[in-house]
C-alpha cells in the first residue's frame, strides 16, 4: 500500500524521531509518488499502485555506502522487494563523466575557471 512505501521511505532515511518532509502525491493513477530533498540530495519513488516502485536517489557526494545503507533499510521495510536494476550514474561536463574515485587526488577540472588560472 502507499502507506507502507511511505513508511518504508521514512525509515531508510530519517533517524528515529528526525521530522520527514515527504511530499505524497497519490491522485496520479492507481499508484502514487513520494518527494523529498535536502541540502544534499534528493529522492524520488514512484509506485505503480500495484508491484513496480522506481527509486531516484540524488545526492551531491559520491557516498555509495550511504546509497547501500538505504536501499537495504528499504527493501528490508518491503520484505517482497527485490532490486532488479540499479544505475549509477556519475556526473560530468561535455563527453567526459566520471566518477570522483576515478580521478586523481584534487584535480582541477579543464571547466573550472581556477583550471584557466594555473594554465
Amino acid at each position: 500500500t502507499a502507506e507502507t512505501i511511505k513508511e518504508a521511505l521514512k525509515s531508510s532515511l530519517y533517524e528515529s524521531g528526525d521530522e520527514d518532509d515527504i511530499s505524497e502525491y497519490c491522485d496520479l493513477g492507481e499508484g502514487c509518488l513520494f518527494l523529498d530533498s535536502w541540502e544534499g540530495g534528493t529522492i524520488n519513488v514512484l509506485w505503480d499502485g500495484r508491484t513496480h516502485i522506481d527509486v531516484n536517489y540524488f545526492t551531491y557526494a559520491e557516498n555509495f555506502e550511504m546509497v547501500k545503507k538505504f536501499e537495504d533499510q528499504f527493501k528490508k521495510a518491503i520484505p517482497n522487494l527485490i532490486s532488479t536494476l540499479r544505475d549509477e550514474q556519475p556526473r560530468g561536463v561535455g563527453s567526459v563523466v566520471s566518477f570522483k574515485k576515478d580521478l586523481e587526488a584534487d584535480p582541477i577540472p579543464h571547466w573550472s575557471p581556477e583550471w584557466e588560472s594555473e594554465s
